[in-house]
């Protein structure tokens, strides 16, 4: 007999499913700042990526038809298993294939100033985004 928690696929595979992940709410509000955009939206001429740490929120569907020239530059980076945050953060700096960078969580004001001391040497900008509290 099958627990709630089990499914059986079509090819008679026992897997399991969390039944609470799809109630489960993300931790970050989930349109970004207009400002922002309209921030980065200046930096997409060079033809470059904008890049998204995995923890930031993603632009909405009309955000994105406003500032059509930034639906083909941004992509939203994958949570690394092994790196900080910052340290995916400088990784992306060095590799030189972006023109700016949004991060999102909580950055001590060392780390802050340290990233954006080396996003100008990769002539790059990295807009940091405030932690919101997240209210259950």
């Amino acid at each position: 007999m099958l627990r709630d928690t089990e499914i059986l696929n079509p090819l008679n595979i026992h897997s399991r499913r969390d039944v609470t992940a799809k109630k489960a709410l993300p931790p970050y509000p989930r349109a970004m700042a207009t400002n922002v955009l309209s921030q980065v939206s200046q930096l997409a001429s060079k033809h470059q990526w904008i890049l998204l740490t995995a923890e930031c929120p993603r632009p909405t569907m009309a955000q994105i038809s406003h500032y059509q020239e930034l639906g083909n530059h941004m992509v939203q980076m994958k949570p690394s298993l092994h790196l900080s945050q910052t340290q995916v953060i400088e990784k992306a700096i060095q590799s030189g294939n972006a023109c700016a960078i949004i991060a999102h969580g909580d950055f001590s004001s060392d780390s802050q100033q340290h990233l954006q001391q080396l996003a100008q040497q990769y002539n790059c900008e990295v807009i940091f985004l405030a932690p919101s509290p997240y209210l259950h």
